[in-house]
């Protein structure tokens, strides 16, 4: 991976599910496309690493951090505002 890339994007593997394996793109590769294929599996984008590296800051000043509901939150966002 090209860590100079302009972006980073975060995809996960199959399908948007809290189970699902994460991977990551440089948006020079991926386009911005929402589905990517690569080696006949398909990789469904996320949001991209800005985008989280913020939301983790904001989460670690939260008094209740909990993994799972950071989690559900993130998918959530990937499946209805991203």
């Amino acid at each position: 991976m090209n860590v100079d890339s302009e972006c980073i994007e975060i995809y996960m593997e199959n399908e948007i599910h809290i189970n699902s394996e994460l991977a990551f793109f440089e948006i020079e590769h991926s386009e911005g496309r929402l589905i990517i294929e690569e080696n006949n599996t398909k990789f469904h984008n996320l949001f991209d690493f800005d985008f989280f590296n913020d939301f983790m800051d904001e989460i670690k000043e939260s008094e209740s951090f909990d993994s799972d509901k950071v989690i559900e939150t993130l998918i959530d966002y990937a499946n209805n505002d991203a």
